[in-house]
């Protein structure tokens, strides 16, 4: 600036005449910009207290037993619908109802925890959990409609097992025995093939 201007009472009044004209909106700026950041650290805040509540309940959901247990998921579901924590509480719910006897409302609670899982990982993990559960309540069509959505390749073998279960409960020897073979062909980690391996043979036997 000093060099455009001779003097320094020039500049002064230059700097003046800029302000004039664009001060306004260097203000309104200034202003949206601090409200933006005050108003993102307040949005960090309310989720990180939401989270900070939801791990809460959870943590309570976790060390209650029988009907509490009902009470508790239902309420972490009502005030933090939208989060993992949710999710796990149906999954606990689930159980004892399978604990229970009550499949019916255990297929409810993997069904709603299936519909509002996270991520893709935890998609599968339900979707194995929802069959198991729908398979010893003989839904065999519904089994296999649930694990059409299972494709990643660690889930293989597990998908492919149950897969084979509900074939076999159909009647459909040749189809299970295939799905059994698939899931022992799989690169699936960490899976226990002995049971599978003993359902594949029986099968062979019988061809």
């Amino acid at each position: 600036m000093a060099g455009e201007y001779e003097t320094e009472e020039q500049q002064v009044e230059a700097l003046k005449a800029w302000w004039r004209n664009n001060g306004s909106a260097i203000g309104v700026g200034v202003v949206l910009g601090l409200a933006a950041i005050f108003g993102w650290r307040y949005w960090e805040s309310s989720q990180l207290a939401n989270a900070q509540d939801a791990s809460r309940q959870f943590y309570e959901l976790s060390q209650l037993e029988g009907e509490q247990v009902f009470e508790a998921a239902a309420a972490l579901r009502a005030a933090h619908g939208d989060s993992a924590y949710a999710v796990g509480a149906a999954t606990v719910a689930a159980k004892n109802y399978i604990d229970a006897g009550n499949l019916d409302k255990a297929i409810e609670e993997l069904r709603w925890a299936l519909d509002n899982a996270p991520d893709t990982y935890w998609e599968h993990v339900l979707r194995i959990r929802l069959a198991r559960v729908l398979l010893a309540d003989a839904q065999t069509s519904e089994v296999l409609q649930v694990l059409d959505g299972n494709t990643m390749a660690s889930f293989v073998a597990m998908t492919q097992e149950l897969r084979g279960d509900a074939l076999l409960a159909q009647g459909d020897t040749a189809g299970a025995r295939a799905a059994y073979g698939e899931a022992r062909d799989s690169d699936s980690v960490g899976f226990d093939t002995r049971l599978l391996d003993m359902k594949y043979y029986d099968l062979e036997s019988q061809s």
